[in-house]
């Protein structure tokens, strides 16, 4: 027998969160000299396995309106509190691919260069054991459901800008160092899962959806080793 039925829901959760480590990069590139050889355009790809993980326990605040269906109280409404617990939301920056045009001026063995372009990210975001709890006047603050798990695998499109220098040292080798800012744009993620939980005699169940709003930023200071081939 239904007895009461309700709907809450809440705010997009905050994740602003700032991790480093280490992270191979492999790049190709091409570079035409003009204006007499000193001034160099080019074109650089660029993939980093970043492989950036990171992990929070968060809790999204809820709220709505139940109403009682059957019983003594019938038609009766209320406000319904509560919470989803997620421990942990994990959102790792896996893949980057950057293509960036570059134009720069030779000095000696030195270049200064300075460019940007399109990139592309491969972002994972994982919501392990999400709970959500109510609050009700009768009942006090219970689970409406067993723990949820959802992973969700994204392609991003975004964008690079870099600054950098090489050093050439030997007949075709020179070394890279370079700054890249890298920025994804806005994505959104929606899963939709089933809710369901028994307590005693009372079962709860229902439909969510789970909707999350992303945006990942990566710096990145990189030294390569290259050759260049005539």
């Amino acid at each position: 027998m239904l007895t009461a039925q309700g709907q809450e829901g809440g705010p997009f959760f905050d994740y602003n969160r700032n991790k480093s480590g280490f992270a191979p990069d492999v790049q190709f590139g091409y570079m035409h000299p003009f204006a007499g050889g000193d001034w160099l355009a080019g074109l650089k790809f660029n993939y980093k396995y970043a492989n950036v993980d990171s992990k929070q326990n968060v809790s999204i605040p809820q709220n709505g309106t139940g109403t009682v269906v059957s019983g003594p109280n019938a038609g009766t409404s209320g406000p319904i509190t509560g919470f989803l617990a997620i421990s942990p939301a994990e959102i790792n920056l896996k893949h980057q691919f950057s293509l960036i045009g570059t134009i720069g001026r030779a000095f000696g063995n030195f270049t200064l260069y300075a460019g940007g372009g399109p990139a592309l990210f491969g972002v994972e975001s994982n919501f392990i054991n999400g709970i959500p709890f109510a609050t009700q006047s009768l009942r006090g603050t219970f689970p409406t459901s067993l723990p949820i798990t959802v992973f969700n695998q994204n392609w991003v499109w975004g964008g690079a800008a870099q600054i950098g220098t090489t050093y050439s040292f030997a007949s075709g080798w020179f070394l890279d160092f370079a700054y890249t800012y890298a920025r994804s744009t806005s994505f959104t993620i929606s899963d939709t899962v089933t809710v369901f939980n028994q307590n005693g005699t009372l079962s709860t169940s229902g439909s969510a959806v789970l909707n999350a709003q992303e945006r990942v930023t990566n710096q990145s200071v990189t030294l390569t080793l290259n050759y260049q081939f005539h």
